[in-house]
């Protein structure tokens, strides 16, 4: 009688971990297709927009890595060059009011 007690809490344990291993597999599954369909998005906003072309054809698993991986460096790269001008327009404000204190000021050029 305690062996078939055994045995069934084994056989469940069993069970439970299997199950567990396959939800996990699932939910890496699903965060990596989520990850793509929003890239995806992105990619056709942008394109919409102007920086990006989504004419990407893709035929293999591989190259949907790649070219998601091409367009997260692009967005990468834009996120920085935006954040490198406030960067830099903030600097210059802090500059003139620097020198606006000292009773200097900045030549500016006009257009």
């Amino acid at each position: 009688h305690m062996s078939k007690l055994i045995e069934r809490s084994l056989a469940r344990s069993a069970a439970l971990e299997k199950a567990s291993a396959y939800a996990v597999s699932l939910r890496n599954g699903n965060t990596t297709a989520a990850w793509y369909e929003n890239d995806f998005k992105r990619m056709e906003a942008l394109s919409a927009s102007g920086p990006l072309k989504a004419s990407v054809t893709v035929d293999t698993k591989q190259e949907l890595k790649d070219a998601g991986m091409r367009s997260g460096i692009e967005a990468i790269k834009l996120r920085r060059q935006a954040r490198l001008k406030e960067l830099m327009e903030a600097e210059q404000l802090q500059w003139e009011s620097e020198l606006n204190a000292m009773g200097l000021s900045l030549v500016k050029p006009t257009d």
